[in-house]
């Protein structure tokens, strides 16, 4: 007598990183591992963090250019905008971005 089949995913004996693949042998349904895959040309994940949480180091992006922190975050107007000193990479311009302290900033560490 044949065990009633469970929904995909809820078979406790099915190793993991299989899929059910029919077959013409006696055996109605057979496992077939798949593939592993690889993380090694995945984009790094770039952290959002609130402007105040910025470090020396850490580098924005915008439609111009990337920009590296090169001085501490400072908050004007009772702490609702924050100012960081950041330098243009590969140059040696540098300006002040500007943010409201509420948002967040993408950034690579």
């Amino acid at each position: 007598m044949r065990q009633p089949e469970l929904p995909f995913g809820k078979d406790p004996r099915r190793p993991p990183s299989t899929v059910p693949v029919s077959s013409a042998a006696a055996d109605p349904l057979v496992w077939v591992s798949l593939p592993r895959r690889s993380l090694d040309h995945a984009k790094p994940p770039a952290f959002r963090v609130l402007p105040m949480k910025l470090q020396l180091g850490d580098r924005l992006s915008d439609e111009r250019a990337e920009w590296q922190v090169i001085g501490r975050p400072y908050t004007t107007a009772a702490g609702k905008t924050a100012h960081v000193r950041g330098k243009r990479v590969g140059s040696e311009v540098t300006m002040i971005r500007v943010w409201g302290a509420h948002e967040r900033v993408a950034v690579k560490r």
